[in-house]
């Protein structure tokens, strides 16, 4: 008995083992480069075959086609893919996530069952078919590094030594009856004595479900920590190309010219600031009054963007709450004071014009993270407008007329989120929305525009005869 305690001991310390080299190896697939620890010692600083083996089409499941690899844009460690530059397309599962998976089973079962006795001895069937497929696909891998890959990890190879251990473990802790020297007879006495207690089963089932139900639980837990991990070193990579982007203003200007402009109705009587009359730069603004960032947006459009142009820019804001009670468009379900607070705002211009309601949206920006409902008729009082007149009209069906209306020209333009917007019929990219350099260059081209069109509209002088 002894002894099975210290083979399962060894048995933990192995799938231990197993479990730290597997997350290694994910590392370095997830991050194409190689990792640090005893993962590092094995493969050494440059990362040897471990790199061309984790970098090759076998290094996930199904493997990756012919001539790419995980980290592969049309060039592959065995030279030139399809010509492309396609990203392999499906779904590859990492082979490193297999094994962390493999592994973490078997130290679950051997921490929560650990060695079964006689009467439990059937529930040794599930760590010893695990470790026979596990060392299957050992056998298989190492063949695919010897004949295939032509190169060798040693962390790899470090793995598959630990799963044929466990093999070994596993077969040793099997319970048997040996029989009795000379005698031929089972060693002990076969049927227990009036006085002898009866021997219960271990594992019990309820023992054996709950731990595979524990392993299959860390197995969720896993795949989905890995998922996230890969989605974060995407994003990561993706937001070096976005701020390498973002510094040159020249580019964000290509992309905004780019686009062919929309058509864009404007009501007379809809809420603008900036010049009046017509302007030569007419931005569109489709806003959510609670949204945070639609507030920083104006924000920054009023200290920094409108000083810019001047008297050349004409501001023009429509709704488009990001909540399905008013816009069955939007895909956020929040609570419906979004709503609330476009008809408000709304209720606000028809009592007062322009200037009412930008009173009014100031009021519900300085309110809308506070949690709950908002008291839009304390707000009105402190907007100077009539409380009692804003909450009635907040009700009447020209107010959810006109924000429905928005709502329908926002969804025809592909409006999704909030703030979204449109210089001239063109919409503002994303990335350039906040940026200070590419408005410059918006203003300064709209001021070179209309001052060659003022100088084109002067008369010719011409000397006199």
């Amino acid at each position: 008995m002894r002894l099975k305690r210290i083979l399962v001991f060894a048995a933990i310390v192995l799938c231990a083992v197993g479990v730290y080299l597997s997350a290694q190896l994910l590392a370095q697939h997830l991050l194409g480069q190689p990792a640090g620890g005893l993962a590092g010692m094995l493969c050494g600083p440059e990362g040897g075959g471990c790199d061309r083996v984790m970098n090759s089409r076998w290094s996930a499941l199904p493997p990756y086609p012919p001539g790419h690899s995980a980290h592969s844009r049309g060039d592959s460690v065995y030279g030139k893919a399809s010509g492309k530059g396609e990203s392999p397309r499906g779904i590859h599962v990492p082979v490193p996530i297999l094994g962390l998976l493999y592994f973490s089973f078997l130290l679950t079962w051997f921490l929560g069952v650990g060695c079964p006795n006689q009467r439990g001895r059937r529930w040794q069937v599930v760590p010893f078919l695990a470790v026979l497929v596990g060392n299957v696909c050992s056998g298989m891998f190492i063949y695919l590094m010897a004949r295939v890959i032509r190169a060798w990890c040693p962390e790899c190879m470090a793995i598959h030594a630990v799963n044929f251990a466990l093999l070994v473990l596993v077969v040793a802790t099997c319970p048997r009856r040996w029989k009795a020297a000379g005698r031929g007879a089972e060693q002990g006495p076969s049927v227990p004595g009036p006085d002898t207690p009866p021997v219960v089963a271990h594992p019990t089932v309820r023992l054996a479900l709950v731990t595979i139900a524990l392993a299959m639980s860390l197995w969720l837990m896993g795949i989905m920590a890995a998922a996230a991990t890969s989605s974060y070193i995407q994003v990561s990579k993706l937001k070096g190309v976005v701020e390498e982007v973002c510094a040159h203003p020249d580019v964000l200007a290509a992309l905004y010219a780019a686009q062919r402009p929309a058509e864009i109705s404007i009501r007379a009587d809809d809420p603008c600031s900036g010049a009046s009359g017509e302007a030569p730069a007419v931005l569109v603004v489709f806003t959510d009054p609670t949204c945070p960032s639609c507030k920083e947006f104006e924000e920054f459009l009023a200290k920094d963007i409108q000083p810019l142009f001047g008297s050349t820019l004409r501001v023009i804001l429509k709704y488009y709450p990001l909540t399905g009670e008013c816009n069955r468009y939007s895909a956020a379900r929040r609570s419906g004071r979004a709503c609330r607070a476009a008809y408000a705002a709304e209720a606000a211009r028809l009592q007062g014009g322009s200037e009412a309601f930008w009173r009014m949206l100031a009021e519900i920006r300085a309110h809308s993270d506070e949690p709950g409902a908002m008291d839009f008729a304390e707000m009105a009082t402190r907007a100077k407008l009539d409380a009692k007149r804003l909450v009635e009209d907040m009700a009447r069906p020209e107010v959810r007329d006109r924000v429905t209306a928005d709502v329908k020209l926002a969804y025809r333009l592909g409006v999704e989120s909030t703030p979204t917007m449109f210089l001239n019929g063109k919409r503002v990219p994303m990335v350039a929305q906040i940026d200070l350099g590419f408005w410059k260059r918006m203003a300064a081209d709209f001021t070179s525009a209309r001052g060659a069109g003022a100088a084109a509209a002067r008369p010719t002088s011409r000397p006199t005869p």
